[in-house]
This record gives C-alpha cells, sequence and structure tokens, in this order.
C-alpha cells in the first residue's frame, strides 16, 4: 500500500508539479496503519482537488480509494472499537476506530448518524482542532461549537439538510420541550489537534443553540447538565441567560412565521396506538439526565406563555386540515362550514360526523405539545372542561404531539371523551376575606 500510494504521489508531482503534503488528505508520509488508510479514504471525496487526483491515479493504473479501502474489508470488520459503550472519556481512538463505531467508512465533515438501534440512535462527530472547519472548544469547557459549513443557506431556510446528522440533530433541538428542555440525541464527540495525533473521547454533548446565523451548533456537555444543581445558580447566573436567550431568540424567530410556512407541506397523522415501553423509557431518560434542576432556573413564564399559544394555534391548523380532508370524503359541500367559533365557546372547531347516512355537528379541542409523549399532561379552562361535561355525544378531542417533526401525530378521542382522561385541580381562584 505504501509503496504504490509513494510511486502514485510521486508521478501526479511529475505530470503536475503539486509536491505531496504530509498533513493533507492521507499523502502516504502519514499512512502507518489501517487507521490512517481509513481516514485517508474517508477524507478523499471532500474536495474537487482529491477527486481530481483519484481520476489521475486510476487513469494511471493506481486503485481507486474505495479500492484501497476494500483492500483492509477484514480489518475494518475486526475492529476492535465496534460500539459506543464501553469508551471513557480521554479514550485515545483512532480514525478507522470511529468510523468503525458509526458503521460509516466515508465520515465527511466528521458527522455520522448511528440508527442500527432505532431506539437508540446517536450521532458520532468528529473534529479536528484547527483545522478547515471552525471547530473549537469554547473558553468555557463545558460548550463546543460544531460547524456546518457545508450546509447551505438554503438547507436552512427549508430545513432541508444535505447530512443527516445535521437533519436529525436539527429536528432534535427543534423538539425540546420549552419547559423541561428535553434533548434526546446524544453527540459523541471526538476531537484531536492535528492529522498526525489520535482522536480523544470527548464524551456525550447535545445541542445547546444555534449560534453564528445559525451556521453552527454550540453543544453543552451532558456532564454539566446532570451535575447542574441550584447551589451553582449565582456562579452561572451569566450561562443561564445566555441560555435563555439563545433559546428565545431561537423560538421567537421560528414562531415568529405565519403558520402556513411553519406547516408546509407536513400534514397531521392519526394514529390508533403507540409504543408505552418508548414512552417508558424516554420519560427515564430525562428523569435520569437532571433537567428537573434546570426548569426552574430556565423558565420565563411570559415568553412561555407567548409560545404555548403559538404552539396552539399551529396544532389547531394543522387540525383544520386534517379535518378538511376528512369531512371531504363524505360531505364536499360542508368543508367551508368547518370554522372556528368564538373562544368564548369553549372548543376550537366546528365539524361535521357521519353517523349512517345523517350527518351531525361536532366540536373539536385541540390539545398540542411539541413533547413526543402524548400522554403528557395539558390543562383545560373550567369553561373547556365544562363544554366537554355538557357534551358527551359530540365533544371530540385531539391530542397532537411531536409538531415540530416532519411527521406530527395525533390521537383523537371522538366518544366519551370525560371517560378517558383524568383530571385533577391544580389551581385556585382566591380573594381576600372581607
Amino acid at each position: 500500500m505504501l509503496a504504490t500510494e509513494k510511486a502514485a504521489s510521486a508521478l501526479y508531482q511529475v505530470k503536475t508539479g503539486i509536491k505531496p503534503a504530509n498533513n493533507r488528505f492521507g499523502f502516504f508520509t502519514y499512512l502507518r496503519t489501517a487507521a490512517d488508510i481509513a481516514d485517508y479514504v474517508t477524507k478523499a471525496f471532500t474536495t474537487q482537488g482529491s477527486h481530481d487526483r483519484e481520476a489521475f491515479y486510476v487513469a494511471n493504473g493506481f486503485k481507486s480509494y474505495k479500492q484501497i479501502l476494500a483492500d483492509h474489508q477484514d480489518e475494518i470488520e475486526n475492529s476492535t472499537r465496534t460500539s459506543i459503550k464501553g469508551l471513557k472519556i480521554n479514550d485515545s481512538v483512532t480514525a478507522y476506530d470511529i468510523c468503525a463505531i458509526a458503521g460509516v467508512y466515508e465520515l465527511m465533515h466528521g458527522m455520522a448518524l448511528n440508527e442500527d438501534d432505532p431506539k437508540h440512535p446517536f450521532a458520532i462527530l468528529k473534529s479536528e482542532i484547527g483545522g478547515v472547519y471552525s471547530d473549537n472548544i469554547t473558553d468555557d469547557p463545558r460548550f463546543y461549537n460544531y460547524s456546518l459549513e457545508k450546509e447551505s443557506d438554503e438547507n436552512f431556510e427549508k430545513t432541508q439538510f444535505s447530512r443527516p446528522v445535521n437533519k436529525a440533530l436539527y429536528d432534535d433541538f427543534l423538539r425540546q420541550d420549552i419547559i423541561t428542555q428535553v434533548k434526546q440525541l446524544p453527540a459523541h464527540l471526538f476531537v484531536r489537534t492535528s492529522n498526525r495525533s489520535t482522536y480523544v473521547y470527548r464524551g456525550v454533548y447535545f445541542v445547546n443553540s444555534l449560534i453564528e446565523n445559525n451556521r453552527s451548533f454550540e453543544l453543552i456537555n451532558a456532564n454539566f447538565v446532570t451535575g447542574f444543581s441550584m447551589p451553582n445558580k449565582k456562579d452561572d447566573s451569566e450561562l443561564i441567560r445566555k441560555f435563555k436567550s439563545d433559546r428565545r431568540a431561537f423560538f421567537a424567530k421560528f414562531y415568529s412565521k405565519d403558520d402556513k410556512s411553519i406547516i408546509g407541506d407536513r400534514k397531521l397523522t392519526e394514529i390508533d396506538d403507540f409504543d408505552h415501553a418508548l414512552i417508558a423509557q424516554a420519560n427515564q431518560s430525562v428523569n435520569n439526565m437532571g433537567y428537573d434542576d434546570l426548569k426552574d432556573l430556565l423558565h420565563d413564564y411570559i415568553e412561555d406563555q407567548i409560545l404555548f399559544q403559538k404552539i396552539g394555534d399551529v396544532g389547531e391548523k394543522f387540525v383544520y386540515d386534517f379535518e378538511v380532508e376528512r369531512v371531504k370524503a363524505f360531505a364536499p359541500q360542508l368543508i367551508n362550514a368547518i370554522h372556528k367559533p368564538k373562544d368564548s365557546n369553549g372548543y376550537d372547531l366546528d365539524s361535521f360526523q357521519q353517523i349512517g347516512k345523517n350527518i351531525r355537528n361536532v366540536q373539536i379541542e385541540v390539545k398540542t405539545t411539541t413533547n413526543k409523549d402524548p400522554y403528557n399532561a395539558f390543562f383545560m379552562s373550567k369553561n373547556e372542561y365544562q363544554t366537554m361535561c355538557d357534551n358527551p355525544s359530540t365533544y371530540w378531542l385531539y391530542r397532537v404531539f411531536d409538531i415540530n417533526a416532519n411527521d406530527p401525530r395525533c390521537f383523537a378521542l371522538r366518544d366519551s371523551v370525560r371517560e378517558k382522561i383524568d383530571h385533577q385541580p391544580t389551581d385556585f381562584a382566591c380573594s381576600l376575606k372581607r
């Protein structure tokens, strides 16, 4: 391998005048192990110069990059590092190990999404300090900035990313519940100081905010989140302020758009069943990660109320579109009569139901959340609750959840709603005694 690469690059220098460098794109001078070869191949698809050099190699009888990697497939399959489990902070790993862990041998810009186990997906972030991209450890070691240099402005505008891992992290950030700050997708970070050094495992991070005009992820170390407690409030006051400010700016921008642009081409899907085991697992992970410590510090109740109202409006628009399609199937002449009544009526939407050959009016209440768990508690006003009790046969409730996902879903309760929900009073109306 080394002899072949040396001969190919020497010929390349004769023909092009470009001298091989030992610090760029895997030239032969630092190819010593299977890890180096894997690193060489994974980086071979990042620039036009790399493509041109490969074309030159092949045209002159040398092997392509993919052929080189194929020659070492046995080594790849027999890697000692094939799982993220067992890795410890500050463990040294090779680029080849990281490729094996991710299950991806063409790690473009060091990012991969491992979805072998749908219940436990994770992201791999491979970064080089001082490299081509502006990834860096910040002054505060709890944070790390990860650049999305190769995503265009149009990709961000449409939230249609070219890299699956970017899309997954971005969507996961959007789905964070305003109150609980839930972050489900762990990003395992590997960092090195130069292309001659091995990578060091930094541990699990989560997307904290979008920075640099939404062109970089600011990642927060999981140890900080888990270890955060009330006594640190004074010491971390500036950090808390920044956290709240970043989140406020992002959601203000996202929810300031009109409902149509937020909804886009997405449609609401009604489901009849849900994996309760997944819900329990998600809830357990939230509890284990210590977000209760952050919850009170990160609250802005006025901001929350504004955002909840906007989230509710978007949910109602999803349900309206859903009802138009549903009613169109049996009474297309009535779709223009589907409408939002006065707020004082105690429900959100007037619609219709077909029973045999008859059609009757129904009253629909919509309860929406960004949370992935439809069983997450919601609030009803006294007026809404009384309307539900007064109209047992015509009152429906749509529980819309995971609203920021590409496939927002809902449970629809269409009969005896009162009997299908648990309720308990949470507030008291008080006045001074006379």
